[in-house]
């Protein structure tokens, strides 16, 4: 093998892994969310919004099975949650 050396053949791997994870983080951009706010802001003239800025439908009244009164209100009962909840409870907030 003449001709190759060790430096070159490291030069080659490195430029080569670049090119690749180049061409990776190409693929991964969302493609088909971006088509679809861009034919949105064409046809409407107005921004796209986010699931999280529109406004939801009211919940009708005889869906309400319960109404709660709280101070401090704590959606989930993992570690977060729980130690949130038992800080509240012990300072006296109506948790």
């Amino acid at each position: 093998m003449t001709g190759i050396s060790r430096r070159n053949l490291l030069k080659g791997a490195a430029f080569s892994a670049a090119g690749v994870a180049a061409l990776g983080l190409a693929g991964c951009a969302p493609q088909t969310e971006a088509t679809k706010a861009e034919a949105g802001l064409a046809e409407t003239g107005e921004a796209a919004k986010h699931t999280w800025e529109v406004k939801p439908e009211p919940i009708a009244a005889d869906q309400i099975s319960q109404t709660v009164d709280t101070e401090v209100l704590v959606i989930g009962g993992g570690y977060s949650g729980s130690c949130c909840a038992l800080s509240a409870a012990q300072n006296g907030a109506k948790t």
